[in-house]
């Protein structure tokens, strides 16, 4: 079935799901209330256009409203009553409504289950453990870094000691220097960056140098900079646990969800059998 005919049909059971569901929820009018519109057997009351025309709505703009409503509303009664005359005894149609229904069922059903035993908690050890079993799945096509770094202005003293004690990883020493005089500063030595992350912070950083040296120091006309490499992953590595934490986590979950109901549709299948509501003959 191509593209077009499938949008078709399901233009189609939209329209008879409408229909048969007004035929059986035919408006009762109350003694106070009165019909703006009819076609054929479908009613389109006064207290109904109300719902559609907010309280507060000026009259002129109200009449424009409700005008407007009344005649969208009597085409699209026409479009669903030629609809149900032209394909109520179609048999593909009748199908695809069928498998629509029995798919909205499924859903409403699968939602109930998973509402009522779905646990959302991973703890640091399953994570650890799915991604013992995952990593492999996942080697990284850049090289991965955890980097602290630094930006100054370029007229602050003591920048000569700072970065001795950036080479030397006193680490007491620097963020105490930086805490002070820092005008930005990146200190999460836990969080993986790209080489394209470090090049947002400062383009100016050449990676080979980087990492040759764990480093660098940058200096332009009005800032100087400071770059430390804690460690590097290298491209076509396994990912590190922290890098894809957010994706294996979503994973798990679904794998949960799925583990839940291949659970419950055991659970139903073993008590039919037992019930004897289901038969085979293998």
């Amino acid at each position: 079935m191509t593209l077009e005919r499938l949008w078709y049909h399901l233009l189609i059971i939209t329209a008879l799901c409408f229909i048969l569901g007004c035929k059986k929820n035919t408006p009762v009018l109350n003694e106070e209330d009165s019909i703006v519109a009819r076609v054929h057997d479908r009613i389109l009351s006064l207290s109904t256009l109300n719902q559609v025309i907010h309280s507060n709505t000026k009259p002129e703009d109200s009449t424009a409203m409700a005008n407007a409503y009344v005649e969208q509303w009597t085409r699209d009664q026409l479009v669903m009553q030629e609809a149900s005359r032209l394909f109520s005894a179609d048999t593909e149609v009748e199908r695809l409504v069928n498998n629509y229904k029995e798919s909205l069922l499924k859903h409403q059903l699968e939602e109930k289950i998973i509402a009522e035993r779905f646990d959302t908690t991973i703890t640091s050890a399953q994570l650890e453990l799915f991604y013992s079993e995952m990593k492999s799945q996942f080697t990284l096509q850049n090289d991965l870094y955890r980097c602290g770094f630094y930006q100054f202005s370029r007229e602050t003293t003591s920048l000569d000691q700072f970065y001795r004690d950036w080479k030397k990883e006193d680490e007491h020493a620097i963020r105490t220097f930086a805490a002070a005089y820092g005008v930005e500063q990146q200190t999460d030595s836990t969080t993986w960056y790209t080489w394209a992350d470090i090049n947002n912070l400062h383009d100016s950083f050449v990676q080979s140098i980087a990492d040759r040296l764990q480093g660098q120091r940058q200096i332009d006309k009005k800032y100087q900079f400071f770059l430390k490499i804690y460690k590097k992953v290298d491209k076509g590595a396994f990912s590190p646990l922290g890098y894809i934490a957010p994706q294996l986590s979503r994973m798990l979950l679904h794998k949960r969800k799925q583990n839940i109901l291949d659970a419950y549709k055991q659970e139903l299948y073993e008590k039919a059998l037992q019930e004897n509501i289901v038969r085979l003959r293998i």
